[in-house]
């Protein structure tokens, strides 16, 4: 592990010199104005999503045109990517704007002498040697992001083949513009006042691969979700969208990705209303012999008045839903290609086959990997996660806005999740029902062997609700959970076999007291360290209430569910300091010891991690050549027992908070099963959590750069 040393640096601030070169290359002509942040990402092959202006200059009416602009570019910094809007400013391409720069080009319609031009490809020269204020169009972003090194664009809706066109010839450029540069473009289809089945016919003769974002295959018209036609393909998570780009670009087929991104279902509600309102402004349009890149501009202004609005909401939603999309593939397109391009390669395991069975298998799954089969026991569930876009909540029948986040969780079967990526093949005791959700959970989680796992008939996979505030902070949960309860101490015997040779048994707190009881019995008799993950407040005690505290040998509470531990351990309460980190730092050193557990993590949310250990015999964890730095405090370091402190690196976007836990706890577990010291585990458990903080996704793709 040479890449994580005491000093806590970056896990990824290393980058190719060849692969900088080749950007400032590219990048160094005077006409290129970026700003300085994306610079820096840009040299590091970081997530970054390019944004059109001409959706502010030309589509939206002012003040909304700014607000969605500023709505847009935050939403795609919570998702962990860096927005870089594109426009033409007094001779000079500016990749990425300042807010007053957004400003301008929102209001330049309304300010005398600051009319903006529609930029596409061909208009690029011109404007820049005249000194004109640009908006530009698909065509031209594409373009000038590519000329920047930046691989995904959002936009709202593709230009295309207007009626017609096969004797006016009136094709927009967004169209050749694909075929020949490689960018991925998100948006939401074509818009319906063009002709959508000759649109699509052309991108298939410029050899640009369409694919649809969801379950279908059906073709998005803008305001509706399906147009009547098809795309080739459809992608069902930003996985699958981050593996088609990186496969198509790797390949250096030199033609662009068009993914559509259906409007959600209950903005398309107004849809078919506003398709009526298109249709009438076409034909005024027509009427007045409005022609060429006038005529979208022209019916949106018609349309958001014949709709009092309501076309200009449902636009700025699906912006806004394809601004998460794309952020959010531009991140694990960024975690994928900086994986290829580290001197030591991720070596992702291989999705394995999952056996849907209505029974309990009891079968052996033999590792076809070298490494230790660790014992995960707890919980699978599907989890909704709703970020709320506003800092403050309404209740008494108010809706709340949020962005909607739907993926595989459960404590035990995270913890199984992200150490198969890592390469331990788990053995995964859980249940799931024989429902849609059991089948949508196995279906995210390819790389686990669930061939142990319950399928349950008439039974509900366990479902889980996650609010988070703006911040990304946990708000409220709300889960049915009565699943859980199938998991019992006779299940847990009939796969003793398996239990007993595995080199340590996680579980989590959802587990009843009685399942407990079994499974520190076989770990008792076989002494194999526990390894204690506690969920929650009220279930951090169960091990203690359960009668099996002397068999954890691992615990990894927060402060809070520390302090109920303390208590019920000892009878007294703890009486936490409210002052000093450092302050704080030394009396929790201080009560660990009189806890009867080897290894305490305890997690600090902002302020980082602090882990406590003492000698053990049946517990081999190095913990000498301790080095103080900017990172790690050494609280303590005596032949019985060391304590330290980690500092958590600064995140400045979090996206969520909820799999950051559990995600301490897979790289810690890691470090341990690697045989590595102390030092190296906590700081593999620090990596990851971070990585979790900048993801929706509760284990996120990006934690596989921890392998090997």
């Amino acid at each position: 592990m040479s890449f994580l040393r005491y000093s806590g640096k970056a896990l990824f601030s290393s980058i190719s010199r060849s692969y900088a070169a080749e950007w400032n290359a590219k990048i160094s002509t005077g006409r290129f104005v970026i700003q300085d942040h994306l610079k820096e990402v840009l040299a590091q092959n970081g997530p970054v999503v390019a944004l059109e202006s001409t959706i502010l200059t030309h589509g939206m009416p002012f003040p909304e045109n700014l607000e969605m602009a500023r709505s847009v570019e935050n939403i795609i910094r919570q998702a962990g990517a860096e927005p870089a809007t594109i426009a033409l400013l007094s001779g000079k391409v500016h990749i990425g704007l300042t807010d007053s720069q957004l400003a301008e080009l929102a209001d330049s319609s309304r300010t005398a002498g600051s009319e903006c031009v529609k930029v596409s490809r061909r208009d690029i020269a011109y404007t820049l040697n005249q000194g004109l204020l640009g908006g530009t169009t698909i065509s031209a972003t594409m373009f000038l992001a590519h000329k920047a090194g930046i691989k995904v664009f959002v936009s709202g809706g593709l230009g295309g083949v207007h009626r017609g066109g096969e004797s006016s010839m009136d094709i927009s450029a967004d169209l050749t513009e694909l075929g020949k540069t490689p960018v991925a473009l998100v948006t939401s289809g074509v818009k319906s006042i063009l002709d959508i089945g000759r649109t699509l016919e052309f991108l298939e003769t410029q050899g640009v691969c369409v694919a649809t974002f969801g379950p279908s295959t059906q073709f998005p018209a803008f305001f509706t979700r399906d147009s009547g036609h098809h795309s080739i393909c459809n992608l069902n998570s930003y996985d699958d969208a981050a593996q088609l780009i990186h496969t198509t670009f790797s390949m250096d087929l030199n033609n662009g990705i068009l993914i559509a991104n259906p409007i959600a279902e209950e903005y398309e509600v107004d849809g078919h209303q506003i398709e009526e309102c298109i249709q009438r402004a076409v034909t005024e349009a027509e009427d007045l012999k409005i022609k060429g890149k006038a005529i979208t501009p022209y019916v949106l202004q018609q349309v958001n008045q014949l709709t009092q609005g309501r076309s200009l909401k449902a636009n700025v939603a699906l912006v806004e839903s394809n601004a998460l999309v794309g952020a959010e593939i531009a991140v694990r397109l960024s975690k994928l290609e900086n994986c290829d391009n580290k001197v030591k390669p991720c070596n992702p395991p291989i999705p394995r086959q999952v056996q849907n069975s209505n029974s309990i298998s009891t079968t052996s799954s033999k590792s076809a990997l070298n490494t230790p089969r660790v014992a995960v026991v707890g919980a699978s569930n599907l989890d909704c996660v709703l970020h709320l876009l506003n800092d403050s909540v309404q209740f008494h029948g108010h809706t709340n806005n949020a962005l909607s986040t739907v993926c595989s969780g459960g404590v035990g079967r995270n913890l199984c999740d992200g150490l198969s990526r890592l390469g331990f093949n788990p053995l995964f005791l859980s249940a799931v029902g024989n429902d849609v959700n059991g089948e949508k959970i196995i279906s995210m989680s390819k790389y686990m062997d669930w061939s142990n796992v319950l399928h349950l008939p008439q039974q509900n996979t366990a479902y889980y609700t996650v609010i988070l505030d703006s911040k990304g902070d946990l708000y409220l949960g709300v889960g049915d959970m009565k699943i859980h309860d199938q998991i019992t101490p006779q299940y847990i015997k009939e796969n003793d076999e398996m239990l007993k040779e595995a080199p340590l048994i996680i579980m989590d707190g959802n587990l009843s007291l009685e399942c407990m009881k079994a499974i520190g019995e076989i770990a008792s008799e076989h002494q194999i360290p526990i390894f204690y993950e506690p969920t929650d407040i009220e279930k951090a005690s169960k091990p203690f209430i359960a009668g099996i505290g002397d068999s954890i040998t691992f615990i990894k509470p927060n402060l809070k569910e520390f302090k109920q531990i303390y208590y019920q351990v000892t009878g007294h309460d703890p009486k936490l300091l409210d002052g000093q980190t450092d302050q704080l730092n030394e009396q929790l050193s201080e009560l660990c010891t009189r806890i009867n557990i080897p290894c305490i993590l305890i997690t600090l949310g902002t302020e980082g991690v602090l882990c406590y250990k003492k000698h053990s015999p049946h517990l081999h964890f190095p913990f000498n050549n301790l080095e103080e730095s900017k990172a790690i405090s050494i609280l303590k370091n005596t032949e019985e027992e060391v304590c330290i402190h980690v500092a958590a690196r600064p995140v400045d976007h979090i996206a969520s908070v909820s799999g950051a836990g559990d995600c301490m706890a897979i790289g810690f577990i890691c470090g341990y099963l690697r045989r590595q010291d102390l030092v190296t585990s906590v700081l593999l458990g620090s990596e990851a959590a971070r990585l979790s903080l900048l993801s929706y996704d509760t284990v996120p793709d990006s934690i596989q750069c921890l392998h090997g």
